[in-house]
């Protein structure tokens, strides 16, 4: 027959044969793995880490804001490293830091199961 389209063998009528390299085809397979682990940890750590370098309260419910598809998102004021000069300068911080280590460390040594999730001795 003339005007009739060609038959390509081995594919089904209306169907639109699509082939991919293995390569292609494996990162297919690792796509939805990798999306959650940014969405789980990726974005909240780098989230986190910008939010350390503003002038953050979470607990304020005033100042400037925008508004994105009805949800209020607070603007925030970079401060740079101000937060981590302050924090280092307060002797609470380096109290509650020392006191943490000692009791990782006692429970450490002696044996405690939890103590070992928390800081690895191997």
């Amino acid at each position: 027959m003339e005007g009739a389209p060609p038959v390509v063998e081995g594919a089904r009528a209306g169907r639109v044969s699509i082939r991919l390299s293995e390569g292609w085809f494996a990162f297919l397979l690792v796509l939805p793995a990798l999306l959650g682990i940014f969405v789980v940890v990726l974005f909240p750590l780098a989230y986190s880490l910008w939010l350390s370098f503003t002038d953050v309260n979470l607990l304020r419910a005033t100042g400037p804001a925008v508004e994105l598809f009805g949800v209020r998102v607070p603007l925030f004021r970079f401060v740079g490293l101000q937060n981590y000069t302050r924090i280092f300068e307060d002797p609470l911080y380096w109290s509650s830091l020392w006191r943490t280590l000692y009791f990782v460390g006692a429970l450490r040594a002696r044996g405690d199961p939890h103590a070992a999730s928390a800081w690895r001795w191997s």
